[in-house]
């Protein structure tokens, strides 16, 4: 969805996903995939990217109906 930076320089991901199973899906897909091991393994030579990382779910507000 999106990717922003505050002021403070914290970077904030948003991802969409249809629900949490799907996005359990997905994870299990991306850690079972060799290609993404590898590039694991790469990110790790690479010294410290980030202090801190935050993950949370969230819901829609608006109640979809299914109608464009």
């Amino acid at each position: 969805m999106g990717r922003w930076e505050t002021e403070e320089a914290e970077v904030i991901a948003v991802w969409e996903y249809d629900d949490k199973a799907a996005y359990e899906r997905i994870d299990a897909a991306i850690r079972a995939d060799p290609d993404s091991a590898k590039a694991r393994e790469q990110r790790e030579t690479l010294g410290q990217l980030f202090t801190e990382r935050h993950e949370t779910f969230a819901r829609s507000t608006v109640e979809h109906t299914g109608r464009p």
